[in-house]
């Protein structure tokens, strides 16, 4: 199988290759829809042929980056380059309309190419090299605030705590972001986030992004029967790497073209 040479958003340059029964045989054994970190850190693991230039990062022994330690953003970019070689970029996924009156459910497709990727700031890069510390200041009273940019390590962390934010996703995304807040004690941040006005933390959030790299994975949909429009969440899980029949098909006679 032949391999593709790709640029991801951090600067980490490589070679990747398409999926093998092997990988195909890896995510079908996953027991949840929803992939697993551990699931993707080998499958990303696997379709990384050769590293041409680390970017940020630090590579392990055999010239690798460490995958739980590579940006999310990068991550991400990598799924959707993976996902292009196997497939090609068209992508369909199944979708149910969020109007109460409606309620249609229709299938929405779309060119992944066509998904804006942010590249990582140049001063990022050196501060996410540097330890990945960031310093920025809360909307509301002006405090001092430590924050990181997310890696594989955290999406591991965040799946761990899931079942205690489990209603409460907003905190979740800040407590695994942000490391210090002062005049407030580490043991006291959850409470912090939680008591937190919501128009600061959406502006705390929008904070947290303006360093960051990674690929727009949030995409407005119409529906057809009611042309109602919503934003949706890209769903990386199986069926992004396993699509129908009728898709992998079309797929096809577009490369053939």
């Amino acid at each position: 199988m032949s391999s593709s040479e790709i640029v991801c958003p951090s600067g980490l340059k490589g070679e990747i290759r398409g999926l093998k029964t092997k990988d195909a045989n890896m995510l079908a054994a996953s027991q949840s829809t929803r992939m697993r970190v551990g699931v993707l850190n080998k499958l990303l693991g696997s379709c990384w042929q050769n590293t041409l230039d680390p970017g940020p990062y630090t590579l392990d022994a055999d010239g690798a980056p460490n995958w739980n330690q590579v940006l999310q953003g990068d991550r991400q970019f990598l799924l959707l380059q993976v996902r292009c070689k196997s497939y090609g970029p068209d992508y369909e996924f199944k979708i149910q309309c969020d109007e109460v009156s409606c309620r249609e459910r229709f299938s929405w497709g779309l060119d992944l190419n066509d998904i804006p990727v942010k590249r990582l700031p140049a001063e990022s890069f050196e501060r996410f090299k540097n330890g990945n510390r960031f310093d920025a200041e809360l909307p509301s009273d002006g405090r001092k605030i430590v924050f990181q940019l997310p890696t594989g390590g955290d999406e591991v962390s965040a799946a761990k705590l899931k079942s205690q934010f489990r209603d409460r996703l907003i905190t979740l995304a800040l407590n695994i972001r942000i490391v210090e807040v002062e005049d407030v004690e580490e043991r006291e941040l959850r409470r912090f986030f939680d008591e937190m006005e919501l128009s600061d933390a959406n502006a705390l959030l929008d904070i947290l992004d303006e360093p960051d790299c990674g690929v727009e994975t949030e995409i407005e949909i119409e529906c057809p029967e009611c042309y109602g429009v919503q934003d949706v969440r890209l769903p990386f899980d199986r069926d992004f790497f396993f699509p129908r029949k009728k898709q992998r098909k079309g797929a096809a006679k577009l490369r053939a073209i």
